[in-house]
């Protein structure tokens, strides 16, 4: 991937490269997951199958800021009511090579700035909230 090409060397950054996608996760690699996900400021959060990464809520709910990085369109969730730069970084990936310098350009207060404006609409993120704006926009 252009992420490991980029950074697998770099000792900024902890790369698992895991081939290939398993609906089954071992112990080991969860622990592994959570252990460096919770221990770092920031964790990659590259689209799916989809336009989205589950991986992207994961991070959040380990209080940690994802890095959405995305190719064709950037997809995330309440586009039209979230801004999104003020709690996570979303980069397409044509800008991968930038991406040390902008991380490394978030002192801790902006750091500590983005967890805290994640956790005021982190409600919106759960079934309740997504149900009741589900059917303010039904037809």
């Amino acid at each position: 991937s252009l992420v490991n090409k980029q950074y697998g060397n770099n000792p900024n950054f902890i790369i698992s490269n895991n081939k290939g996608w398993s609906p089954v996760v071992d112990q080991h690699k969860q622990n592994m997951f959570i252990n460096t996900t919770i221990n770092s400021k920031f964790a990659l959060a590259p689209r799916g199958y989809g336009r989205s990464s589950f991986r992207f809520f994961e991070i959040f709910k380990l209080k940690t800021i994802p890095v959405y990085i995305w190719d064709d369109i950037e997809w995330l969730p309440y586009m039209d009511i979230i801004d999104y730069s003020t709690i996570c970084i979303s980069i397409n990936v044509s800008q991968i090579e930038q991406l040390e310098q902008m991380l490394l350009a978030i002192d801790d207060d902006k750091y500590n700035e983005m967890i805290n404006s994640y956790e005021k609409i982190k409600h919106m993120f759960e079934l309740e909230y997504m149900c009741e704006y589900i059917m303010k926009y039904r037809t």
